[in-house]
């Protein structure tokens, strides 16, 4: 309930204050509208100055046309930061609240399947390009010379277990993308929707799937041959998603008020 939960209460005062400040002209056209409206009115009803009477109601006239437009101005803004601004707060606290620790699990799970592929080393100062390439060389056993001179051609011989860890754990993300989507799709913003919802994504599912070991491949540790281009792209792709992912955990994360255990807050 809103008079019951501290945290969620916390929360909309936050977003409260942050609107607040991204409607600051919003409030400035508000804020000149009433006292202007107030000081007409009250000059109205003192003794008219010694000026003509033709020039009196010439002030006069323009005096009401903006006390008008002064009202009109009054009653949209207050209807806007009633309507649109205070309850939609309330009313998107609990829809994100919802959504998010499903996005966090995830991202988390992204970033699981990231940390497993380099080797359980991960520096968060790498560029997607310097991980792409360290990644690469893990599973590889690549140089950067041979890694440049790669080609549509090329193909490499990756251990039967890292092939099946990137597809398990891919195949995961994939289903648990698509649940996202069908869930809360609705409630993210088109340009989020469309990158999560990028077909390329479930076709390198279907495409690692070609790749898979078998269990006597893997329990022997067998070598599974793998074109260049698929590994090189697949990674691309999950680099970039992670990327994605993050960027929205931390958009999301202010809605959030839960105290669902494991689920935090801030920076990625």
């Amino acid at each position: 309930m809103i008079g019951n939960n501290s945290e969620r209460n916390k929360v909309i005062r936050q977003l409260l204050r942050q609107g607040a400040k991204n409607e600051r002209m919003v409030l400035w056209a508000l804020s000149f509208s009433v006292i202007y409206a107030l000081v007409s009115n009250l000059i109205t009803h003192c003794p008219p100055l010694p000026l003509s009477a033709n020039i009196l109601d010439i002030m006069a006239s323009i005096d009401e046309t903006i006390r008008n437009c002064c009202y009109g101005m009054i009653a949209g803004i207050s209807f806007y930061l009633l309507n649109d601004f205070y309850k939609n707060a309330y009313k998107k606290v609990d829809i994100y609240n919802d959504m998010y620790p499903n996005l966090y699990s995830l991202w988390l799970k992204t970033y699981q399947l990231v940390l497993a592929l380099n080797n359980h080393e991960l520096d968060e100062s790498q560029s997607n390009d310097e991980l792409h390439t360290s990644i690469i060389n893990h599973l590889c056993g690549q140089s950067e010379k041979e890694a440049k001179n790669a080609n549509l051609s090329t193909t490499h011989e990756i251990f039967s277990g890292d092939i099946h860890l990137l597809f398990v754990m891919w195949h995961d993300i994939a289903q648990d993308k698509r649940k996202f989507l069908a869930t809360y799709g609705h409630i993210i913003e088109r340009e989020e929707y469309s990158k999560l919802n990028d077909k390329e994504l479930d076709i390198m599912d279907e495409r690692l799937k070609e790749y898979s070991p078998n269990d006597n491949q893997i329990r022997e540790g067998k070598l599974i041959l793998i074109r260049d281009y698929d590994i090189q792209r697949a990674l691309y792709l999950i680099l970039n998603f992670k990327t994605d992912m993050a960027k929205m955990v931390n958009k999301y994360s202010v809605f959030y008020y839960g105290d669902q255990r494991g689920v935090r807050k801030g920076a990625f």
